[in-house]
């Protein structure tokens, strides 16, 4: 009989998550899951809406479960909040939505959600934020992450994912603190301030990632994970742009971190504003460069056993080994995550509207903070409706037909 970790990823499906999840020392199961028409709450219901039902999906004969994680990036990020849904979810180990988590708007206006909507995230995220690392290792585990995608590439009403993460965190230290929190500034021998420290340090090109390597969406080049945006309607259909990300650290502007419970986010205000202003190939780069060393350096290290030189009551030396973090599903509670948030508003979030690139303008709805009230000349809306038609694009079409356009007039600064 064969213990097995598992790790369910939907819509995560970088060539680089393998390759790092394969330094995991404990035998484990990579399930993704081809979840068709983002049904992916039917999909969990139909395997008993259980994470052990899951399992049961991607297991042999003779395997029993070990650890559990949930990956997702994008709109897989929607695979996950239905597996927290789970009656057994509660017995989950460690959580990492990239870039995915959007919800409507219950006020567009003043940009407020319903927290039920969010309940599960949050709840995980307490559980994960409950206890300092170097007290419990064993404590749960999330990371966020969130690219610098703003509302004008979202359908209107529309909470971007950098909106969403800033209202867990608000929730999560405003409302429910926990007694005692851990940070990346908590010392040397914080797990916190390591772990940022070592993916801060992540730059390509690099052995692994040698100049010339191909990736979807973008190659390794001397400056780096270096694409293409495409013209499109996300990007309010701005010309083609190339840009490149040196590293890990580079456009990392958000770095959080309550003991287990962590949000990274990228963005375009970065000192010499070089980043995609969009978000648009952000939101790539989080698939194909984020996502494989935020697994490899807190879920593969968190997992594995480490050793550190001991003695032994002779007198000689000895390595002293760990099982490796984490806890398994068998040795915890098996409940569904609590909602504590029915009727409840989070207060509104208060945003400004980033400056936009010189010669540029950003283009927003009623409820984005860079809306003026000011239409887009009527001219350039018929351009949208009739480029999407002639195109043959859903998007596009739906993007000039559905929605008016609004400018915002912000001077630029350099």
């Amino acid at each position: 009989m064969a213990v097995k970790d598992l790790i369910i990823s939907f819509f995560a499906g970088s060539p680089l998550l393998s390759t790092k999840l394969k330094q995991l020392q404990h035998d484990y199961i990579l399930f993704e899951p081809q979840v068709s028409g983002r049904q992916y709450q039917q999909f969990v219901s139909n395997a008993g809406g259980s994470v052990i039902g899951l399992f049961g999906k991607a297991m042999k004969q003779g395997d029993t479960i070990g650890r559990v994680a949930l990956i997702g990036f994008s709109e897989g990020c929607q695979g996950v909040s239905a597996v927290l849904n789970c009656s057994d979810a509660s017995a989950i180990d460690a959580v990492i939505p990239i870039d995915g988590i959007h919800r409507q708007f219950s006020d567009p206006l003043h940009l407020t959600l319903n927290p039920a909507t969010l309940s599960n995230y949050l709840a995980f995220a307490k559980l994960a934020a409950q206890t300092p690392p170097s007290v419990d290792p064993n404590g749960k585990l999330m990371v966020i992450s969130h690219s610098s995608i703003g509302a004008a590439s979202l359908p209107a009403g529309m909470a971007s994912t950098t909106q969403t993460a800033n209202l867990i965190y608000q929730e999560i230290t405003s409302n429910n603190p926990p007694p005692v929190i851990e940070t990346q500034g908590c010392g040397w021998y914080c797990p916190a301030a390591v772990h940022l420290s070592n993916l801060a340090s992540i730059v390509w090109p690099n052995a692994d990632l040698p100049i010339g390597t191909t990736l979807p969406g973008a190659t390794i080049t001397q400056a780096g994970w270096t694409t293409v945006r495409p013209t499109a309607p996300e990007s309010g259909n701005l010309p083609p742009a190339t840009f490149s990300w040196s590293g890990f650290a580079d456009g990392w502007i958000d770095r959080r971190v309550v003991n287990n419970f962590y949000i990274f986010g990228w963005g375009y205000d970065t000192p010499n504003k070089t980043k995609d202003p969009t978000g648009n190939r952000d939101h790539v780069f989080q698939a194909q460069m984020v996502l494989p060393a935020v697994a490899a350096e807190m879920l593969v290290k968190r997992w594995n056993p480490s050793c550190t030189s001991g003695a032994s009551t002779s007198g000689l030396g000895a390595d002293m080994c760990t099982q490796g973090g984490g806890t398994a599903y068998g040795a915890q509670p098996k409940k569904q995550l609590p909602n504590d948030y029915q009727g409840i508003q989070i207060p509104a979030l208060v945003e400004t509207c980033p400056v936009p690139p010189p010669g540029r303008t950003i283009i927003g709805r009623p409820g984005d903070p860079c809306w003026t009230g000011e239409e887009v000349p009527s001219d350039f809306a018929k351009f949208l409706v009739s480029a999407g038609a002639a195109a043959g694009s859903a998007a596009l079409g739906y993007y000039g037909a559905r929605y008016l356009l609004r400018q915002c007039k912000k001077s630029s600064q350099r």
